[in-house]
């Protein structure tokens, strides 16, 4: 009987193993090909204006969020960020869900270019012909990348524990959650002081390296802060749906944790999305994101290991750990070509040829005008 019980948990951990990476995947793409059509809105909403500069004559340009294609890459986006990445926190450990986060870095590198001109190409009836061209350093990174993931996805943990507010809050409560988090936020704050110092700037002109790598160090971790505690409340939040007792499913909402934890999960990430908009601004997105995205994998590994006592196999381990080096490996490659002040790549041409020549097909006159 004891047997019996062991495999039908065995198995429903791996049924939510499985369900959590779909939804995680998913929202990768989602998010992605969202990220895609904002871009292409913005792009659409300068060849109307290009064009209306040279002949006013024509009707006053669309700003980009009149554009209905706005509205659905950002109704894509929000869904593949908040819903899907919510289910996917609240069915796999954080030792899984972080490497996945790396395909997205993938898709904006790789597809999102080429969809980008494809879908142009389509709204412009075919005017364009151009092909991005990616550089071998991307194309090897990115392989590296899925490579990677999928060893750390198949050899990473794949059980489950079911925690309410209050096993989340004794977890958080343990000698090495509160040493690994102090410690982890006094680094922080010496960084976000140097980072608003008034002599930043020329920190960075002098060794932009060690600045790049501190920044993205500075809001990795923070980011991976923001997602301890929001799967602190996910967590609850699928304990309380699968309570079938009303009594005991009301312990959620009345246990003061769960507030506590979206609240500091919503405050942090307003602290993240700042040092992320300061870096964007500072340095090249190319390098920047690339690294930050390697700091928040491994910030939020160690969160799944230190704090939720997420483990595997012994056996497993070794495969785990080569698949994360090759996830770094790849992240590395693909900030080769983030250089300041770095000549144009092929795809970056390719795009300002699309934008260019969505320009001439609206100045052109028609065959009506001739």
């Amino acid at each position: 009987m004891e047997l019996q019980d062991t495999r039908r948990s065995l198995t429903d951990d791996e049924h939510q193993w499985g369900l959590g990476v779909i939804f995680c995947v998913t929202g990768c793409i989602l998010g992605s090909v969202g990220m895609m059509l904002i871009k292409w809105s913005h792009l659409q909403a300068q060849a109307d204006r290009d064009a209306w500069l040279v002949d006013v004559r024509r009707s006053a340009p669309l700003a980009y969020w009149e554009h209905r294609v706005w509205w659905l890459g950002t109704g894509l986006l929000l869904l593949g960020v908040v819903p899907l990445d919510m289910m996917a926190l609240s069915l796999l450990p954080l030792v899984t869900f972080m490497p996945i986060t790396g395909v997205t870095l993938v898709l904006n590198a790789v597809v999102v270019p080429w969809l980008l001109i494809k879908f142009s190409q389509w709204q412009g009836d075919g005017a364009t012909t151009t092909k991005p061209k990616l550089p071998k350093s991307q194309m090897a990174g990115s392989m590296c990348v899925l490579v990677g993931v999928t060893l750390a996805v198949a050899f990473g943990s794949h059980s489950y524990q079911d925690m309410d507010a209050r096993r989340t809050g004794d977890l958080l409560q343990k000698s090495g959650s509160l040493a690994y988090m102090i410690v982890g936020w006094l680094i922080i704050m010496v960084l976000m002081y140097i980072a608003n110092s008034g002599s930043y700037g020329q920190w960075v002109d002098k060794c932009w390296i060690l600045a790049l790598v501190s920044h993205a160090l500075l809001t990795g971790f923070v980011g991976s802060q923001h997602l301890i505690f929001l799967k602190g409340f996910v967590d609850a939040i699928r304990t309380w749906l699968r309570n079938q007792s009303f009594d005991d499913s009301l312990d959620a909402w009345t246990d003061w944790r769960t507030y506590i934890y979206l609240l500091l999960a919503l405050l942090i990430s307003l602290l993240q999305l700042n040092y992320l908009n300061q870096g964007l601004e500072i340095f090249d997105a190319g390098l920047y994101l690339p690294v930050y995205n390697m700091m928040l994998m491994m910030f939020g590994m160690a969160g799944g290991f230190v704090i939720f006592e997420e483990a595997m196999d012994g056996s497993d381990t070794g495969y785990y750990l080569l698949g994360i080096g090759i996830v770094v490996v790849g992240m590395l490659m693909l900030t080769q070509d983030g250089r300041s002040d770095p000549p144009p790549s092929e795809t970056e041409q390719a795009l300002q040829s699309v934008h260019q020549q969505t320009c001439l097909l609206y100045t052109s006159p028609s065959p009506r005008d001739s």
